[in-house]
């Protein structure tokens, strides 16, 4: 779709498509960049562009640096527009405040993520603060392989080897699919996941969690096998690296804040929602800051919107040729 829009953008400034990297200026113009150049009702890309609500893909993630209007050029022209979900990255939820009110006259379910202010829950500061608990959005082994990587890749490693790094990975999708697989709902959360880590720690053994692995499906039984296989005598160090990568959730806000979840990621497809998340900057008992949070809500609600694209949306899959479309299957088709 960028390759589409870059072209579209030269083509409305009178640039030459060549100039551009494109060719055949009038097949496109006529073709490809219409629809994006005469659309009434869509996603706002740029003054003249907007995504038509009947594409194939209307998922935009918009990234910038700070001070390159991405609020005032892009994300509050979209807000206005009230045809889509929303979530918005909002330090000290200013956005939030400007049009939260306007948002839920016209039907918004409205949800505030506070990384900031995580100790005050209650929402002293006047607003409703809402749970996420990453947990709830578990589905397959897909979605923990997934989760597993999101933290590994968002948390700093006591031991900075690939060697290490590997292993808490294995661990911890062990250890989340553990969770997953054999815990009640309502147990299913960091806080057992760190209780789970303290208790093999202490008693520097896995054997219940072997047990567990030998009965279940393949895939896990053989995860085990190899963590087994490769730690040798290094177990009691991957414990305390798991546990140094989770530290955060040794405060006990933030613990309350992910025990459970009304976020309801799953729905925002088909309810309109706003999701402010108030990001955290500072400094605490040595971690950079909660960005663990941030991108295990980035990334599930990503991979939520793709599954609903490809299995559950109207149109899941459509085929195109010469820029029309030819064919389309619905989720439920075979």
């Amino acid at each position: 779709m960028f390759d589409k829009i870059f072209g579209s953008t030269c083509l409305k400034n009178k640039k030459s498509a060549k100039e551009c990297g494109q060719g055949k200026e009038d097949y496109f113009k006529d073709n490809i960049f219409k629809k994006y150049l005469d659309s009434e009702d869509g996603l706002i890309l740029s003054r003249n562009i907007k995504v038509p609500l009947d594409s194939k893909n209307t998922n935009i993630c918009m990234i910038g640096g700070s001070g390159s209007q991405k609020t005032y050029a892009f994300t509050e022209p979209n807000l206005m527009q009230t045809n889509s979900s929303y979530l918005v990255a909002d330090r000290f939820l200013k956005t939030y405040s400007k049009f939260s009110q306007f948002l839920s006259s016209v039907g918004y379910e409205i949800k505030v993520v506070d990384l900031a202010e995580v100790e005050d829950l209650k929402g002293k500061a006047g607003y409703t603060k809402d749970r996420y608990n990453p947990f709830e959005y578990l589905y397959s082994l897909e979605d923990i392989d997934i989760l597993t990587e999101t933290i590994v890749l968002n948390t700093k490693p006591i031991y900075n080897l690939e060697y290490f790094q590997s292993l808490d990975k294995m661990l911890l999708n062990i250890l989340i699919s553990y969770i997953h697989f054999s815990m009640p709902k309502d147990e299913q959360s960091f806080a057992s996941l760190l209780k789970l880590l303290k208790s093999c720690s202490k008693s520097k053994s896995l054997n219940e969690i072997e047990s567990f692995c030998k009965a279940s499906n393949d895939s896990l039984k053989n995860k085990f096998e190899k963590f087994k296989e490769i730690v040798g005598e290094n177990q009691e160090n991957v414990f305390n690296s798991c546990l140094g990568r989770l530290k955060i959730f040794e405060n006990e806000a933030l613990l309350e804040l992910t025990s459970n979840d009304n976020l309801e990621l799953d729905k925002i497809s088909d309810r309109k929602t706003a999701i402010f998340l108030n990001l955290f900057e500072g400094d605490f008992e040595g971690d950079d800051d909660f960005s663990l949070i941030s991108a295990m809500l980035y990334t599930q609600t990503i991979n939520i919107l793709r599954d609903y694209a490809e299995n559950t949306a109207e149109f899941s899959q459509i085929i195109t040729s010469k820029g029309e479309v030819i064919k389309t299957f619905k989720a439920k088709d075979k």
